[in-house]
């Protein structure tokens, strides 16, 4: 019969061998993670000095926007400051091969006037980013939306 210190001790050496099982069976590939969206965080992704994207507004063509057409993403976006014209980098990366994220970067700083403006943006797309099967915009505050 096994005394009880024993008895703890297979209970153990028990918990532990299940536990050690049970992470091994876990699997860390990458390739599953195409489905998950993207995650924009300012620590991944830079978009300069403060602005929005404008979602289901449609430009003087009619075509709502943010849209990939063609070759070319047209965003809208909104900014506060003193005067319109605000300057935007476009920016590309790419997440695997099938997946990409693009986005605008503000390089005109912030200024502390209270005036609203909204301008449209269109960039050229480059090739590489073109040929992923899903293409995400992404902007600050957590945006993001799947362009295909």
């Amino acid at each position: 019969m096994l005394s009880n210190v024993q008895s703890s001790r297979y209970f153990f050496y028990f918990l532990f061998f299940s536990f050690t099982l049970s992470l091994s069976s876990c699997n860390d590939d990458d390739d599953d993670d195409d489905d998950a969206p993207p995650v924009a965080t300012p620590a991944t992704v830079d978009f300069g000095a403060a602005y929005s994207i404008v979602q289901g507004e449609t430009n003087p063509g009619g075509i709502e926007l943010p849209v990939l057409a063609g070759d070319s993403v047209l965003i809208r976006v909104a900014y506060s400051g003193c005067n319109p014209g605000h300057e935007f980098e476009f920016e590309t990366r790419l997440l695997s091969s099938t997946r990409a994220e693009i986005w605008l970067k503000k390089t005109t700083e912030d200024e502390s006037c209270a005036a609203f403006f909204t301008s449209d943006e269109s960039f050229r797309v480059p090739f590489d980013v073109l040929a992923r099967e899903d293409i995400f915009l992404l902007g600050p505050d957590y945006y993001s939306v799947n362009l295909r």
